[in-house]
């Protein structure tokens, strides 16, 4: 296999389209097989994604910062920009020298078209709102194994804990495939929706967790509507989503109360 510095340029060249079909198809089988590869690539799409984030807050608030200077500067003159232009007999560089009609026009007609430019890409970006699939991005965390107690370092697990070793370390797809060897119970498809939600299988994850979420006997059921609202996010279906958070945000001591009201802030 190629070495580790290979594997992620392959990965950065797959996410910015640069591979060539053969070697992205050759990528995507070694992706299947692999799951650290995978959760490498994974960890590249939210590294991307953050990094975006934080470049459009950059400009946001250098177009502010633009914005309010430009605002100053326009205050701290005595007279109008149109009375400016008129009086050319006034005017005066630094220097001493009379500044000419038309320089004086095209001073004042540049600072208007660097505001009105400034102010309409901020309009365009007023509150630098994260995509859906940004919010799940930032908001999910799996949740910890309680259900299996796992004594590493030997060699004949279970297939149970095999599964939740796994998953412990981040390993999905071969999570899922021990999961998927035992017997369907509520624990177990819920964290076969937490595995779903780290691979961004997102109406999978929905499968697994909506059930849950339902079920008022089930001691994981506030756990799984969180994990659900995140699942709608991913998903991109942000009215369910919302109604879930809504739900969770006006419930006294749901243990994800806060992180869904600062969630639904973000989403409106």
């Amino acid at each position: 296999m190629d070495n580790s510095n290979e594997r992620q340029q392959k990965i950065d060249d797959k996410l910015l389209g640069r591979l060539e079909a053969t070697a992205e198809s050759e990528l995507d089988r070694q992706l299947a097989e692999d799951a650290s590869l995978q959760a490498m690539l994974d960890d590249t799409e939210l590294a991307r994604q953050a990094i975006e984030v934080a470049e459009d807050q950059v400009l946001k608030a250098r177009l502010q910062e633009l914005e309010g200077s430009l605002a100053v500067g326009w205050k701290s003159r005595s007279t109008s920009p149109l009375r400016v232009i008129r009086d050319d007999a006034d005017q005066t560089e630094s220097n001493g020298q009379v500044v000419p009609f038309y320089r004086r026009h095209f001073y004042a007609l540049a600072a208007c078209l660097l505001f009105l430019l400034a102010a309409g890409i901020y309009f365009i970006l007023p509150n630098n709102v994260a995509s859906p699939q940004e919010l799940y991005a930032a908001n999910f965390e799996p949740y910890r194994n309680i259900a299996v107690d796992i004594t590493r370092g030997e060699d004949n697990l279970s297939v149970k804990e095999r599964a939740f070793l796994a998953y412990e370390q981040g390993n999905y797809r071969e999570a899922l495939t021990y999961l998927g060897q035992l017997e369907a119970t509520p624990v177990n498809d819920f964290y076969a929706g937490q595995a779903q939600l780290g691979l961004k299988k997102f109406p999978a994850a929905i499968d697994d967790l909506f059930p849950l979420a339902q079920m008022d006997d089930f001691p994981l059921q506030q756990q799984a509507n969180w994990y659900l609202a995140l699942a709608y996010l991913g998903n991109e279906a942000t009215a369910d989503a919302k109604q879930i958070l809504s739900t969770i945000a006006g419930e006294e001591g749901h243990p994800f109360q806060k992180q869904a009201e600062v969630l639904l802030e973000e989403i409106e």
